[in-house]
Order: C-alpha cells, then structure tokens, then sequence
C-alpha cells in the first residue's frame, strides 16, 4: 500500500533519450511472494508479447547498489545479445541486480510463491554473463533498522 510518494518526480521521466522511465507498479497481491511481485512487474511492461527485450531486476532493499554498476550490467546486456541473463556477480554466483532476457520470460511467469529469479539462474540451464561486483558490499541488505544502520556507516 505504498503511495511511492517518496520518488522523485524525475522517476516517471526518461533519465535521457532512448532510456526508459522507472514505471511504479503496485503489485496487489505482492504477499504471495516474490515471484508475484516480478509477474506484476513484467505485466506492466507488456508481458511475453509486448514486453522489452530484457528487464532489470532491483532490490529495493540494497541501497549501495551504484549507477556505474547498473550501467556495467546494461552495457554488458547490449553486448551479449545472445545471453539469456547479466547477472551481477559475488565470487561467481549471480546475484541481483541482474537483467533477464525476454527468452525467460515464460518461465519467470512459471514461478510461484516466495521465488526469485534466482532460481532461473540455478543448475546452468541458460546461458548468461556474470559480472563480478567491484564492492562486496553491494549486496549489503537493508532487511532491518540495525542493517541499515551498519550500512549508513560505509556512506561517505
């Protein structure tokens, strides 16, 4: 129920031309798990059909995630056209923030409750790159007041 008051108004605006704007999209049934909240997301953007070539998935909850290092991932998914993913990566595990390709996009849809899309990543059923994160703190998580706390500390 979150009005997303707290964006800016820049969010619903294109950062430069031929860049997308950041689409809000309230998920109504987000507690069925993660994979729902991906679903709502990828329905908004048009779904299988209409959808982009690829998303980028954030988590909301990772707040040292940099503008360098999403424009690594987008570099590199403009450079692997045959990759079914770009994965950001933590000693070679792919890790979020990651774009999925539209070839995954019938299986994102086949996930069901508290799944990320971690799981399309498991077993090397797809082809991807994995990009190695240049701070292992990246993937620092705000789940709680005392993460977020320990985090503000790293912020210059």
């Amino acid at each position: 129920d979150d009005s997303l008051g707290w964006l800016p108004a820049e969010a619903g605006e294109p950062n430069r031309p031929g860049q997308p704007a950041l689409l809000p999209v309230a998920c109504a049934d987000a507690a069925s798990g993660m994979s729902r909240s991906l679903q709502c997301g990828l329905a908004a953007l048009g779904g299988i059909k209409n959808g982009p070539g690829g998303v980028l998935i954030l988590l909301a909850d990772q707040p040292l995630v940099t503008t360098g290092h999403l424009n690594r991932l987008l570099e590199a998914f403009a450079a692997n056209p045959a990759a079914a993913y770009v994965a950001s990566g933590d000693n070679g595990k792919p890790k979020p923030p990651l774009i999925l390709a539209r070839c995954l996009y019938p299986e994102l849809l086949q996930l069901r409750g508290d799944v990320g899309a971690r799981a399309l990543l498991d077993g090397g059923r797809y082809s991807g790159v994995i990009l190695e994160a240049d701070d292992p703190n990246l993937f620092l998580d705000a789940d709680t007041p005392e993460d977020l706390a320990a985090i503000a500390k790293l912020l210059p």
